[in-house]
């Protein structure tokens, strides 16, 4: 037996578990030493990329990028988790997905609008131009309701948000036509 079998066995019987996800258990402290181990590896490459001039390629840059990217993941999922754990709300239905915050969408306003959506059961992505404040769209693979993730105006487009008028869209799988009971792009 060599002594990081023998740390192991000791912490899973000395440190206090606490559940993730489903079937996972994992300790506080690996959380934080993770997190640690993340954060002096991303420092330590960022001031070594920057004492070598800031190279936009090469395996210096790849790798500072990859521990950057790593780490804001795992402190974003840390964040969330300690949210969660915190939060004395419980949603209404578990398998609806929405943004925290005021209203059930981060648009307010009353015009329609370009969203981003992400199933939370499923992670399948897509882009809407007719998204609504407080309206969320079907998943087609889920059949869950998903509200969006990120709103904007249909007036700034940049890239990939111009609305395509000549795309048919799925009415069956969008709320606000349900709730109207026609096709949401008639109102303006």
């Amino acid at each position: 037996m060599d002594i990081f079998h023998a740390l192991r066995v000791s912490e899973s019987a000395a440190v206090p578990q606490r559940k993730v996800r489903i079937g996972t258990e994992v300790s506080r402290w690996k959380e934080n030493l993770l997190l640690a181990q993340l954060c002096h590896a991303s420092k330590f490459w960022h001031k070594l990329w920057m004492d070598i001039g800031k190279p936009r390629s090469g395996a210096v840059n790849t790798v500072r990028i990859y521990l950057k990217r790593k780490f804001a993941n795992c402190l974003q999922k840390y964040n969330n988790t300690i949210l969660d754990e915190n939060s004395n709300t419980l949603k209404s239905d578990p398998n609806t997905a929405r943004p925290k915050g005021e209203g059930l969408t981060p648009y307010q306003g009353k015009k329609r609008c370009f969203g981003e959506y992400k199933c939370p059961k499923c992670k399948r992505k897509w882009l809407s131009g007719n998204s609504w404040a407080n309206c969320g769209q079907e998943c087609i693979r889920c059949h869950i309701n998903v509200y969006p993730q990120k709103q904007r105006p249909l007036e700034k487009p940049d890239g990939l948000d111009v609305s395509d008028q000549s795309k048919v869209h799925p009415q069956h799988l969008c709320e606000k036509c349900r709730v109207l009971g026609y096709y949401c792009r008639r109102i303006q």
